[in-house]
């Protein structure tokens, strides 16, 4: 088999973030006006901030290189040293960003609960609590990546809000993937974010774009995190180029995402009607995980079974797999998976 880079985009079920730009996106690319946005700002850049909080109802965005990056400058611009910053235990701000902790002199807390969710009454335990270090942050993450795209409900969200506005703390949302939840939810971006103060939009996942992320929300925050920016190596010059691809991805790309629901919901029952006794939920947004716990084989199997026929997947822990639908992925992709499977679901 050759290398992972000669895998056909619509067998790569990595992740989200292998999409390419589609024509018009190279042609916006292509023609972007540049400036130095290290120095007096770059014209696309600053057109993709105002556009971008516009979408969401804030005042101002930030962009920056990566959506890592904008969880980082949310805490550095919000979280004084020696603080706490809540999260959910399974997030991807915890579970993967927090070294940030180290340099933003904070203590990441993580608190559990169910499908992505932050337990609501073990939140209002702590933001109650007189002892222990501040409370300057409390982070959720819409879709939830670990609990498999799970998207959270707008009522969750509102609550969560009010109950951290009640003792003055403000709520971050990371919402690398917020345009998959404003589609499964069938609601504006607008309507989700009105339940943070600041938002993380990521375009380099489902939207294609090749690179790229914004902090959205009020105007001293974004001026606080652009300053803040250099320090953590975020400050781009003739970034136009990228920006015009983040254009082009808020402007086009969030109705299709529908279709990499339908898809990835195409491939949860496939699997499910192969592997009855495994858990695969069927999915809210484009990921599906398939969890073989309990059987004798392992998600390194799945993935290695897969591969021989140049599928690719993702082992997530000892017992579950991950598959991400997106633009590349059709209908014949899901086929492949599931003929693929045939073959060795007998043993499970």
């Amino acid at each position: 088999m050759g290398s992972i880079n000669d895998t056909p985009l619509a067998l790569d079920f990595r992740s989200d973030t292998v999409t390419q730009p589609p024509e018009g996106m190279w042609e916006m690319m292509r023609a972007a006006e540049l400036g130095d946005d290290g120095l007096d700002g770059d014209q696309t850049a600053r057109r993709l901030e105002e556009e971008t909080a516009n979408l969401l109802g804030k005042d101002a965005a930030i962009y920056l290189p990566t959506a890592t990056m904008a969880n980082l400058l949310t805490v550095l611009a919000t979280a004084p040293r020696g603080a706490q910053v809540i999260t959910q235990i399974n997030s991807h701000l915890y579970s993967a960003e927090r070294a940030g902790s180290t340099l933003a002199g904070v203590l990441y807390t993580a608190i559990g609960g169910r499908q992505g969710e932050l337990c609501l009454d073990s939140l209002a335990d702590i933001l109650l609590s007189v002892s222990g270090p501040s409370i300057a942050l409390v982070c959720t993450e819409n879709t939830h990546n670990d609990s498999g795209g799970i998207v959270l409900s707008l009522d969750y969200s509102r609550r969560l809000y009010e109950l951290c506005a009640a003792r003055g703390v403000p709520v971050h949302l990371d919402g690398a993937r917020i345009f998959n939840a404003s589609v499964a939810l069938g609601c504006s971006a607008a309507r989700i974010a009105q339940y943070a103060d600041s938002v993380t939009v990521c375009l380099s996942k489902g939207l294609s774009a090749p690179g790229g992320a914004l902090l959205v929300g009020s105007s001293p925050l974004v001026r606080q995190a652009r300053l803040l920016r250099k320090t953590v190596g975020g400050t781009q010059r003739q970034t136009g180029i990228l920006a015009a691809a983040g254009l082009y991805a808020i402007r086009h790309m969030s109705a299709r995402l529908a279709e990499d629901h339908r898809r990835a919901c195409m491939l949860a029952q496939g699997l499910r009607g192969l592997f009855p006794s495994a858990q695969c939920d069927l999915p809210d947004s484009n990921i599906v995980l398939l969890d073989l716990a309990g059987s004798k084989l392992a998600s390194r199997n799945v993935v290695d079974a897969l591969a021989q026929v140049g599928i690719q997947a993702r082992a997530r822990r000892e017992s579950r797999t991950r598959f991400v639908t997106h633009r590349h992925i059709t209908d014949a992709s899901v086929a492949a998976v599931l003929a693929r499977c045939i073959d060795w679901a007998r043993e499970f």
